[in-house]
């Protein structure tokens, strides 16, 4: 839970937050970044990933939203390690596709079971044009 604003290196890495690498690294310590729809980046648990991958598998093939979705979500994800110093490396495509090439600051956002990694001016915009009402409407509950 939470967000938190970190540096990004010249090298694409990132420190996490001591609560997501122990949430994280419950199984070991590789997890699986891939693209997110709304321009960030997901950081799943390698389990929580396969549980998504399988999902995703299962899609029928003949829907192009589908096809669509599972490129960006599998063939458009990547293993990566959490070092000693609780770091990890973002590919520069995702960089790119996520808006981070020429930011040196990044916000890591808890999102249940697991994180997005966002450009600090797209995740602003991102809450600024959230219509809270409607969504709690849409839900059924109070917000």
């Amino acid at each position: 839970m939470g967000n938190y604003l970190k540096s990004l290196d010249q090298k694409g890495r990132i420190k996490l937050p001591p609560i997501f690498k122990e949430t994280l690294t419950a199984d070991g310590s590789t997890v699986v970044l891939t693209r997110n729809l709304d321009g960030s980046i997901n950081l799943y648990p390698q389990d929580e990933y396969r549980k998504l991958a399988n999902y995703l598998s299962g899609l029928p093939k003949g829907s192009q939203a589908n096809r669509i979705l599972v490129r960006l979500l599998i063939a458009e994800s990547f293993e990566c390690s959490i070092d000693a110093q609780s770091r990890i490396n973002i590919p520069t495509n995702l960089q790119r596709a996520a808006g981070l090439l020429d930011t040196p600051q990044v916000i890591i956002a808890g999102v249940g079971n697991f994180i997005q990694i966002w450009q600090p001016d797209r995740y602003e915009k991102s809450l600024e044009s959230l219509d809270i009402d409607s969504i709690g409407d849409d839900l059924d509950i109070q917000l």
